[in-house]
């Protein structure tokens, strides 16, 4: 019994290291689109551990070591090869003390089976699903990884894939194709044979390239193709009279209700002055007065300006001369007549010749004035 007791004690101190170093946890490996990265953690960091790495591969015994502080380590470059399987070790040492991890093994080629399995993401894909038709497109998985795909041969880098309809509990392949590496991109259209309208499905596409698994789940409703609008001309010259008619109404109705209400609103007093202004007749203008440049001057009736001619308003009498010795003979020869001459111009009677009058201007019409004899 005691020896059983005293195995035990040994075998729990072996494992922890004779219990002077405690042991790291959760060790993983994440090995995501040939990116690897080992991660773990440790309970006491205060002891400064440093950890040591050990890679070996499937298809080498060659063993490489990397030492580190942190808690974890990037890996890639150690492990690009995307058709080898690779096993990894964690040590952890303090001072002359050491404790060795269980060995974690990965790999992203599919014949390898291993505990932790590496993820390669499926291209973008583009995927509709129109009246029946199912379209897919995605660029060439080579022009996404080529980082770790660019050594390879054309025909490892031919991609296959499959379309997987999955329905409640079923799963129905409905397609399977391959794309070459000229190709950039791969498309594909697919007519569904059995389809309702407005339904969903779900599609599961998966793909290999280069014996590495990529697969992606997506989702595509059927919608209705909706044929082009088409004219309808009559429709159209309907509706386009009938927007002109209101308006011809609209204009009509306005310049009514202006010609109605217009006179009703009082306008300023500037612009109804002009407007007043604009519409009396032009008056002609009343003749300067000629008794305001002659003082003698007395304007005729309008019945004598309409009857009366320049003889009859002044009659102009020719005056004989009288002979400077008295004989009573005119320069021409004749006699003067003493009964009447001198009746009517003699001296005898008081009268003066009609040439001692003053001049009176006479106007004939409107403007037109002469001088006469009063």
């Amino acid at each position: 019994m005691a020896w059983v007791v005293a195995m035990l004690l040994y075998v729990f101190f072996f494992d922890q290291g004779g219990g002077e170093i405690p042991a790291p946890t959760d060790v993983n490996i994440e090995c995501h689109n040939f990116r690897n990265i080992l991660f773990w953690n440790y309970s006491n960091p205060s002891l400064h551990p440093t950890f040591t790495v050990e890679i070996r591969s499937y298809s080498s015994a060659a063993i490489e070591y990397i030492n580190t502080t942190s808690y974890q380590l990037d890996v890639t470059e150690k492990t690009k090869s995307i058709e080898d399987s690779f096993e990894l070790t964690l040590k952890t040492i303090i001072g002359s003390e050491e404790y060795e991890s269980s060995p974690i093994t990965f790999s992203y080629n599919r014949d390898f089976k291993s505990k932790h399995e590496c993820i390669l993401d499926f291209p973008p894909l583009n995927i509709s699903l129109t009246s029946g038709e199912l379209y897919i497109s995605f660029p060439h998985p080579l022009y996404i990884y080529n980082e770790f795909l660019d050594d390879k041969n054309d025909e490892d880098l031919e991609f296959f894939y499959k379309i997987t309809e999955q329905s409640t509990s079923t799963f129905t392949v409905i397609f399977e194709s391959n794309c070459s590496v000229e190709n950039d991109v791969c498309s594909e259209q697919i007519v569904l044979e059995e389809f309702k309208a407005e339904d969903c499905f779900e599609f599961l596409i998966e793909g290999v390239i280069s014996n590495v698994l990529t697969s992606t789940k997506e989702t595509a409703c059927n919608k209705r193709s909706i044929p082009p609008p088409t004219l309808n001309v009559p429709s159209v010259i309907a509706v386009t009279l009938t927007v002109i008619a209101i308006m011809l109404l609209g204009v009509l109705g306005f310049l009514l209700w202006c010609k109605k209400w217009i006179k009703r609103i009082p306008l300023p007093k500037v612009i109804a002055s002009l407007m007043t202004t604009q519409n009396q007749p032009s008056m002609p203008q009343e003749p300067k007065k000629m008794s305001e440049d002659y003082p003698g001057y007395q304007p005729i009736s309008s019945k004598d300006e309409s009857s009366t001619s320049i003889a009859e308003v002044t009659e102009v009498k020719p005056i004989p001369k009288e002979p400077q010795d008295g004989s009573g003979f005119s320069e021409s020869g004749g006699t003067v007549e003493d009964s009447d001459q001198s009746e009517d111009y003699g001296p005898s009677n008081g009268k003066s010749s009609d040439y001692d009058c003053p001049h009176v201007p006479c106007e004939l019409s409107p403007g037109d004035v002469v001088k006469g004899y009063q």
